[in-house]
């Protein structure tokens, strides 16, 4: 990519130019590029890194996206990435591989990722799913049983939180079996939903 012909004088080399070439790649977020006397360039390139997968009703291929909102297509060979799916987003999202969007449910999808990676507890862990088919009525999906974590929308980070306490206290000591679901849309207090099931066989 840097496309620097064999034989080329070092300080005639446009740095710029070699810098433009290799972010087209759309997995580079930045690339700097320096003269390395007598004989050498040396490229830095820093990568954008997935935050997360993105589902569209409207596409079949699972597209990446990394905390700038910047649209990647999926990771050349195999490489599968642990991160969690934003579902719902719009389908013109979708069609801007490679470039930074503004979308505003996509922002606060990113948001919710961004508060849970700077909880102490399992918060960034437990969420595979960030639904935003509705985006007064955020929901979750833990990875434990695809247990749906209805947020609402507003107080994203107090929602959170609460949600890190939660699980630290009661869900990592009694674990899942027993819940259905858990809303976090009400005022300093965590809801949780019983599973009948679970409760019957108990009896």
């Amino acid at each position: 990519m840097v496309n620097v012909p064999a034989g080329a004088k070092l300080y005639a080399v446009d740095l710029a130019a070699v810098a433009r070439a290799v972010e087209s790649n759309k997995f580079v977020k930045r690339a700097v590029v320096r003269r390395n006397p007598p004989l050498a360039l040396q490229v830095t390139v820093m990568e954008r890194v997935p935050v997360a997968y993105l589902a569209s009703d409207k596409s079949a291929e699972l597209l990446m996206v990394d905390d700038e909102a910047c649209i990647l297509p999926r990771a050349p060979g195999r490489t599968i990435f642990d991160v969690p799916v934003i579902a719902g987003i719009a389908a013109s999202v979708c069609d801007s591989v490679g470039l930074c969007v503004k979308d505003a449910s996509l922002a606060t999808a990113l948001e919710v990722l961004r508060l849970g990676r700077m909880t102490t507890g399992d918060v960034p862990h437990i969420i595979s799913e960030v639904d935003m088919r509705n985006s007064n009525e955020i929901v979750l999906y833990a990875v434990d049983a695809g247990i749906p974590i209805r947020l609402g929308n507003g107080a994203l980070a107090e929602k959170i939180l609460k949600l890190d306490g939660f699980w630290k206290a009661m869900v990592a000591s009694e674990g899942v079996q027993r819940i259905k679901a858990i809303d976090l849309r009400f005022h300093d207090q965590v809801i949780v939903v019983p599973d009948p099931a679970q409760t019957e066989k108990k009896g």
